[in-house]
């Protein structure tokens, strides 16, 4: 191959007429070094090119290679349109479009949930996405595998009869999923081959919600009221989400400190007390950090109540959001029911993540 078109290949990935002729103007050594060439470029459009190139080809070692390099490509989610047998019309039937599925579960006592993406490769049969995500340390856990759809959907009902009034798995948009476990390997950095494959297929997914900011457009019915804030702040679905920082302790004692004295107070200076101790906290660290993860799980948890059609706690946790000093009063809802909390928590649910092999 000469010099010019080594690169060939890759300037014209935009063009596959023009880098079929390139191809076939190559003696076998070039062809098969273009074909290697092209194998690393993990998009859409090498896909096309090989389609294109296994078209013209009629070497069998190299129609091998071609379709060897196609196959690697379906493997990490990239779309491929199969080759067209020849002779075959134009106008052929409409393909059915690939069935992915994607849940996501709420936090449980440790802050961690599980996001399940399945990507369809082919017909019931999907690559299996289980993640754990854990609030703060972000991607803990991640297995992939393939599956057939009576094995994915057994997994699902697994998970579905594990659930009661505390927790929830609710099916989510598959692009939502995959942001869902960027975010998390954004955190820690774990599993970084297998998200980054994991996001280059979700680029094919255009529809339903692709990233928090889409939360904010989504629509209710007009005739909707929304919920007090602290109704909903303490429902079923919050109950298991845990508030922990380093100085707690010490901060109960303060609080006790601040409103427990012997001289019998009018509620309304206990109040003003509290809110003045809570606003003065919030802007300490290590709580003042938790906020934008806070922020991240109202966000998930409205879009929770968008999905299972309660749209007044969905209307309510967007206002708030909405709101300029509405996550800080969350957050400053969340401090005052841990330090006021003398409950023992429950057990910890089971197992979240899948090993699809076992």
């Amino acid at each position: 191959m000469e010099k010019n078109d080594r690169t060939s290949y890759i300037e014209n990935l935009d063009d596959p007429s023009r880098l079929r002729e390139i191809y076939l103007g190559l003696a076998p050594e070039g062809r098969k070094e273009m074909v290697t060439g092209l194998a690393s470029v993990r998009d859409e459009r090498a896909g096309i090119c090989f389609i294109a190139l296994l078209a013209g080809e009629t070497d069998k070692e190299l129609q091998k290679l071609i379709r060897k390099a196609l196959f690697r490509l379906k493997t990490v989610g990239i779309r491929v349109e199969e080759p067209r047998p020849a002779g075959e019309p134009a106008l052929k039937a409409i393909e059915d479009k690939k069935e992915h599925k994607a849940f996501m579960s709420n936090y449980d006592q440790e802050n961690t949930r599980i996001v399940i993406l399945a990507f369809e490769v082919k017909k019931n049969y999907y690559i299996f996405v289980n993640a754990m995500l854990h609030l703060y340390d972000g991607l803990t856990d991640l297995k992939l595998a393939p599956l057939a759809r009576s094995e994915f959907e057994a997994i699902i009902a697994e998970y579905r009869d594990a659930t009661d009034r505390l927790s929830v798995l609710v099916e989510i948009s598959p692009a939502y999923a995959a942001c869902l476990i960027g975010e998390g390997e954004a955190l820690s950095h774990r599993h970084e081959e297998d998200v980054r494959q994991i996001k280059q297929f979700a680029l094919n997914l255009k529809t339903g919600v692709q990233r928090p900011r889409d939360l904010y457009e989504l629509q209710i019915p007009d005739d909707i009221t929304p919920l007090p804030v602290s109704e909903v702040l303490s429902d079923d679905l919050f109950h298991s989400f845990s508030l922990a920082w380093d100085t707690m302790e010490a901060d109960k004692e303060v609080l006790a400190s601040a409103t427990g004295s012997n001289i019998l107070l009018p509620p309304q200076v206990m109040t003003e007390k509290l809110e003045t101790f809570l606003t003065e906290l919030i802007e300490t660290e290590p709580l003042k950090a938790k906020l934008p993860f806070l922020t991240r799980l109202i966000e998930d948890y409205a879009y929770i109540y968008y999905l299972s059609g309660r749209y007044d706690s969905f209307m309510t946790l967007m206002e708030l959001l909405k709101h300029e000093k509405g996550p800080r009063g969350a957050l400053a809802f969340f401090i005052s029911k841990t330090l006021e909390s003398k409950e023992n928590r429950a057990e910890p649910r089971q197992e979240l993540i899948v090993n699809p092999y076992e």
